[in-house]
């Protein structure tokens, strides 16, 4: 991959993540705060980085393989493998989350379709 290509790959990730960064804080609300998202595309990975309610240390969560489907004008996303820093939120992952289809919003939908 040239330079150039890898520039702007990263630049659209860079866009990705702050929409990603947008709804997964919406979702986290109720649980913690979003504090750090880090998208790549060439990896298919999200990265985050979440202070929970109650915990002074955040939490680093790595989801990996992630899918973007389609199906009756709905857009969901899929995340097929993942971990965290502490063993009961890897468990907590990989029995709430992993294969789970989540929609993501029209006005979200758009722009992450258009950065991937």
């Amino acid at each position: 991959m040239t330079s150039f290509s890898r520039m702007l790959n990263s630049a659209k990730d860079r866009g990705v993540s702050l929409i990603l960064e947008r709804w997964f804080s919406q979702q986290i609300e109720p649980f913690g705060k979003l504090t750090k998202l880090t998208f790549n595309s060439q990896d298919k990975t999200l990265h985050l980085e979440v202070v929970l309610m109650g915990e002074s240390e955040p939490i680093e969560v790595s989801l990996k393989d992630y899918e973007i489907l389609e199906q009756s004008g709905q857009t969901f996303l899929v995340f097929n493998q993942g971990t965290a820093s502490r063993q009961w939120i890897t468990t907590a992952i990989r029995t709430f989350l992993l294969g789970r289809r989540f929609e993501l919003p029209e006005s979200y939908a758009a722009m992450v379709r258009m950065g991937l």
